[in-house]
């Protein structure tokens, strides 16, 4: 099994959610988490952490009305050797938004409240170590500490800040995160793309594909790798929803600079697409199997098709993607195939 692969079934997210998605399906592998973690915290605290032993505690600890409000992972692991638990709290923010300190202490009191009910006996509250994932243009422009929330002048007064919060969680800025300090975090070819995407989701579509391409090696594991057909939907999915006008052509050409097996992996991804329904439901994924199917034939019959027609074929309706594959059979040039 591909490490850090996607393995669960997967619902296609809405367009208000995707990075969130994405996000889940990198991170909710121990392994993957791990992996950020030693990246991310201070070397001390990493080397403390039985970081081998994370385990993900399933379900929310947010109240059922605020299950859809956000996105944390949140891991157990042994530290030092001991049996107390510290939890690991992975939250992934798109924008940099200023009440992220205040979001953190709703969802640290959470699982204070859920640990007392479970073990009424403990004398202590576990640790807690709170990372925020953040990507955008600007990159994170806020404060990650808690103090920051108040008024600095109220905050200078004796005494006053003594009654109050006082902590700063621990934040991972990925935007447009270079190739090389990428590859050195030792991720599994998905979650490496995955981060690849989530930090070039800002940008252009030429520039998010080039991007992607770079990792060209990556996508050729996962060609091969078990769950690796739908990881790679799975990206594509993600591609096309971040950018709506990108097409499994568009992704082919930016791969065929650095592969040979792009036209495979391409041809793997619709299929992967069209078996699942990643996209509008199991029809249209259908209808992306007959365009590729009709796009291969007019390359075989007439050469180079045109970037307007290969857009012109993936959105067209199924009903007249049949059309086009009946025309195929005597057509003597696109036009033929292409009219009315």
């Amino acid at each position: 099994m591909l490490r850090g692969s996607p393995q669960t079934q997967y619902v296609a997210p809405t367009v208000a959610n995707h990075h969130d998605a994405l996000f889940k399906e990198a991170f909710s592998s121990p392994e993957s988490a791990a992996a950020e973690l030693r990246a991310i915290l201070p070397h001390a605290l990493a080397r403390a952490l039985e970081l081998e032993n994370l385990a993900l505690v399933p379900g929310s600890f947010r109240s059922k009305e605020l299950a859809e409000s956000h996105t944390d992972l949140l891991f157990t692991v042994p530290i030092l050797g001991k049996p107390a638990l510290v939890y690991v709290l992975f939250e992934h923010k798109s924008f940099s938004d200023r009440w992220t300190p205040f979001q953190i202490l709703g969802y640290m009191l959470d699982i204070w409240e859920t640990f007392r009910q479970e073990n009424p006996t403990s004398a202590f509250l576990p640790p807690i170590i709170p990372l925020v994932v953040h990507h955008s243009a600007s990159g994170w422009t806020r404060s990650k500490a808690f103090d920051s929330l108040f008024d600095p002048n109220l905050l200078a007064i004796p005494g006053l800040s003594q009654g109050l919060p006082n902590f700063e969680f621990h934040l991972d800025d990925i935007s447009n995160l270079p190739e090389v300090q990428l590859r050195q975090r030792a991720f599994g070819a998905f979650v490496t793309l995955a981060v690849a995407a989530l930090s070039r989701s800002h940008e252009s579509p030429e520039a998010l594909l080039e991007a992607l391409a770079s990792f060209a090696d990556l996508f050729d594991s996962l060609l091969s790798a078990p769950n690796g057909a739908r990881a790679l939907a799975i990206l594509f999915e993600y591609v096309s929803r971040v950018s709506p006008n990108t097409t499994p052509q568009d992704l082919e050409r930016a791969l065929a600079k650095n592969t040979p097996k792009a036209q495979d992996i391409v041809m793997t991804i619709v299929d992967q697409l069209r078996q699942q329904g990643l996209e509008q439901g199991l029809e249209q994924g259908r209808a992306q199997g007959r365009a590729m199917t009709l796009l291969k034939q007019m390359k075989l019959k007439f050469g180079t098709v045109p970037t307007d027609v290969e857009r012109a074929v993936v959105s067209a309706p199924s009903e007249q993607l049949e059309l086009f594959l009946e025309r195929i059979l005597s057509a003597s040039s696109i036009d033929d195939v292409m009219r009315g």
